[in-house]
């Protein structure tokens, strides 16, 4: 099988970690492509890196399903109109 490399940028960097390793253009090929693979999958996500800040804490993630839930608009609705009806200046909502 072969690789042909058209871009110049990457046919220099080829060139020059093959220089700097002392291989061939191949093997500095594979090696870099490893490598990056390698990388990209030990590379945490930011909900990870989160996860693990909170660990060192003693704290976790908290499920927001429950406390961050909408209510419904009627009650809301209900809310303003009561809040408007005791007060002397009606109480506008800007949802």
């Amino acid at each position: 099988m072969t690789l042909n490399i058209r871009n110049q940028e990457a046919d220099d960097l080829a060139r020059e970690l093959a220089r700097i390793d002392r291989t061939s253009i191949t093997d500095a090929v594979i090696s870099a492509l490893r490598e990056t693979i390698r990388n990209r999958m030990r590379k945490e996500s930011p909900r990870e890196t989160a996860q693990t800040i909170l660990a060192r804490r003693g704290l976790a993630f908290q499920r927001i399903e429950n406390r961050c839930r909408r209510k419904p608009i009627t009650t809301l609705i209900t809310i303003h109109w009561v809040k408007s009806r005791c007060l002397s200046t009606p109480v506008r909502s800007y949802r």
